[in-house]
């Protein structure tokens, strides 16, 4: 009986506790450096210091994180409008804010997240009767600009852009146009710059007014596995062939040389890199070769004692 109550309260600790943590941007009177700052934090966050793709320094996400989501807490003069952020791949899965009757309420994707989920996350909506599932689109951008009524380039980006949407779902009666413009923004400017360097510049560049995102913005947020991926099998950044990126809807084309070029935030995760040697110079032997010989010198040595001591046994 002790044993099983170990068990349930450490399974409570656990669900209430160690898989959230929470990120606050205060849009009341944000600076450059404190926007940079956040999304430094949340890069730092759910990076895996141990992970390196292609020999560059770029960050990249880590897998079973001890933390299953995000929560961004967006701050304006009317109150607070906070995210659920999935940390594996960054995507938006929720959002809490008032609604019309000044009560707060959780709007989510089914699929994404769990209303038990949703209980630890957002704890001022427990419950299914706080919780409503959005069902008039999904998360992906096609859907969400149809059900905004605009694209991205038209919805714009920027601090100013973000806290103008942010006023069309807090506070009052849900609206789909308003609140997937809402979303459409807020993935750019929290998830989408984390991930891309070049769009956290582009916002500070023009900070804090609204801007139109230029075609690389959306070519990126078209493209982050596909980059993940030549980055990770680059040789220090450099692609063995020129990568060109495209996306739907977009006449423009880019085409790039190395990871530099793109301005990278943090790169999604697509499994442990494997040991890359390198060529060896006469007179210069590779320490990765070394390394790896003393590997197989002592799994062939394991391998070895191993067989030995069942033959021994055997014997006995």
């Amino acid at each position: 009986m002790k044993s099983w109550l170990v068990v349930v309260i450490t399974w409570v600790i656990l669900q209430s506790s160690a898989w959230a943590v929470t990120f606050t941007l205060d849009l009341t009177s944000v600076t450059e450096t404190e926007y940079s700052t956040f999304l430094t934090n949340i890069r730092n966050n759910v990076r895996d210091a141990t992970l390196v793709y292609g020999g560059t320094n770029i960050p990249v996400v880590g897998n079973n994180p001890a933390t299953t989501f995000l929560r961004v807490d967006l701050i304006v003069s009317t109150g607070t409008v906070s995210l659920g952020i999935r940390r594996s791949d960054l995507y938006v899965v929720a959002y809490l804010a008032n609604n019309d009757r000044n009560v707060r309420r959780v709007y989510y994707f089914s699929g994404l997240i769990t209303s038990a989920q949703l209980d630890t996350l957002f704890p001022e909506a427990r419950g299914a009767a706080n919780q409503q599932i959005i069902k008039e689109y999904e998360e992906n951008y096609a859907s969400l600009e149809k059900a905004a009524k605009v694209n991205r380039k038209q919805a714009g980006l920027g601090i100013d852009k973000l806290v103008k949407y942010i006023a069309g779902v807090n506070g009052v009666a849900r609206a789909v146009p308003s609140e997937a413009k809402f979303i459409l923004v807020a993935v750019q400017m929290v998830s989408e710059a984390t991930r891309f360097g070049y769009i956290q510049n582009q916002v500070l560049e023009n900070f804090p007014t609204a801007f139109t995102p230029d075609d690389k913005v959306i070519i990126l947020e078209r493209n982050w596995d596909r980059i993940s991926e030549a980055i990770k099998g680059s040789n220090k950044g450099v692609f063995p062939a020129p990568v060109v990126l495209k996306c739907d809807g977009i006449t423009t084309t880019w085409t790039v040389n190395n990871a530099t070029e793109l301005n990278m935030g943090i790169l999604k995760y697509l499994g442990r890199a494997l040991l890359r040697l390198v060529k060896i110079d006469v007179g210069n032997v590779s320490v990765l070769l070394v390394l790896s010989l003393i590997l197989l010198i002592y799994v062939g040595f394991t391998l070895f004692k191993s067989h030995m001591v069942k033959k021994a046994t055997k014997n006995h």
